[in-house]
């Protein structure tokens, strides 16, 4: 009696588990790209075979299913303004359904500048306030300005590289406390002179040092990286990409950018042509999440670099205030190589807001119809007006309230046709 309750315990067990509904197992990401770029979302999920998948797109009144989307990763080509919303997907097996946890689409756009501090440029041939850091016991720095350039020149003389700051030298300036507000970008920028054959990067870093965390812009002979350490307690590194890519190393601006657009963070990493008019060589953008993001584990790092450092997931929430920026250079090595020197000028801090735009997307000719995307400043209020001339008279269509994302959707069912104007006045 006693074996048949048990073999019929575990069967319930068994049955109780293998009818559940289906288990999200990987979820969507929040990301953010450029327009005219293609974007990813891609979910895994376990259940009863087959599984069915339905995308579903969020604008800003609900909720609704994207036609054709079903398959387990939603490819968005050709990304415009009004692809910037909140994506989900439903995924159902015969014993019910699951919906994912929801991602944010962040569609970047140029930024209205408000302010540019030159930080300091070095013509003065002096250096006044600046301190340095080793990464290491160690280690061994030396910073100094000749021909009205930054020199650091660091050796790590049997220092094996376990996790990233065992190897990396930084300088800064005094500390400077800036808030980063809601819908307001703060940008790094120094010009990268050059660097010799035994660094593996110069890198610069938007600190906090109340909360001993940062994000910093790696940038390698052949790679770029964004990363956040945290040296709070254990050391802790994570990275959200390793990206291969050939760009020169001399008279090229490093760019690292943080947008917030509350909870979330979004960091762009950028490489500028500085003989081509600050030519965009490179641009690429991730979001830091008060959720715990994906970023790339030691083993994955490992193959896309061939470097062996110790990483962990990113679990913390953003940070918003930074206290310092850093230059530094990175040497991957095993405490052999000879010193490692990277030459830097003209370190820059730039702050800018989103600037206002309407993007305006054709769903109909036969009855008029167009979706208007606004987008602004985020929790700020707007009058969406329309009119048949640019010159007038302007009517107004609705008022409209850009949320956190920075961006809001508005349809007009009865467009003017065969042509007509929209404005957005501030509220």
């Amino acid at each position: 009696m006693f074996d048949v309750a048990l073999t019929l315990l575990m069967f319930l067990a068994t049955v109780s588990v293998c009818f559940g509904q289906p288990v999200i197992t990987e979820q969507p990401a929040t990301q953010a790209i450029a327009p005219g770029t293609t974007v990813t979302f891609q979910v895994g999920a376990t259940g009863i075979e087959p599984l069915a998948y339905q995308w579903q797109k969020n604008p800003g009144n609900g909720f609704s299913d994207l036609a054709d989307r079903t398959n387990a990763a939603l490819v968005l080509a050709n990304v415009q303004p009004w692809d910037a919303c909140d994506y989900r997907v439903v995924v159902t097996d015969i014993t019910g359904a699951s919906p994912s946890a929801v991602a944010r689409l962040y569609v970047m756009r140029p930024a209205l500048v408000t302010a540019k501090v030159a930080i300091e440029n070095f013509d003065d041939n002096q250096l006044t306030g600046w301190s340095t850091d080793d990464g290491n016991v160690g280690g061994q720095v030396q910073l100094n300005v000749t021909d009205q350039q930054l020199r650091l020149w660091a050796y790590w003389p049997d220092v094996s590289t376990t996790i990233i700051t065992d190897t990396v030298a930084s300088a800064f300036p005094s500390e400077n406390w800036r808030n980063v507000l809601n819908g307001q970008t703060l940008e790094l920028r120094v010009d990268l002179v050059g660097m010799n054959e035994h660094a593996t990067a110069p890198n610069i870093v938007l600190w906090n040092r109340t909360s001993q965390e940062g994000y910093a812009l790696f940038k390698g002979n052949d790679f770029i990286e964004i990363h956040k350490p945290n040296l709070s307690g254990a050391a802790r590194h994570s990275t959200f990409f390793h990206e291969r890519v050939l760009i020169k190393n001399t008279n090229v601006v490093l760019a690292l950018a943080m947008t917030r657009v509350s909870p979330d963070v979004i960091l762009t990493a950028r490489i500028l042509d500085k003989a081509n008019d600050n030519a965009v060589l490179y641009e690429r953008s991730v979001v830091d999440t008060p959720n715990v993001d994906r970023t790339l584990t030691t083993a994955e790092m490992e193959a896309a670099s061939g470097m062996r450092v110790q990483l962990v997931s990113e679990g913390g929430a953003p940070f918003t205030s930074v206290s310092d920026v850093l230059l530094c250079v990175y040497q991957y090595g095993d405490g052999t190589k000879p010193a490692a020197e990277v030459t830097y000028d003209n370190l820059e801090l730039w702050t800018s807001v989103w600037r206002p735009e309407v993007a305006i997307q054709l769903l109909s000719t036969n009855s008029p119809k167009v979706n208007l995307t606004l987008s602004g400043a985020p929790n700020s209020s707007w009058a969406i007006e329309r009119a048949v001339k640019l010159t007038g008279p302007w009517t107004n269509l609705s008022a409209l309230l850009i949320g956190t994302s920075g961006s809001a959707q508005l349809q007009d069912t009865n467009s003017p046709h065969p042509a007509g104007f929209y404005r957005a006045r501030l509220q």
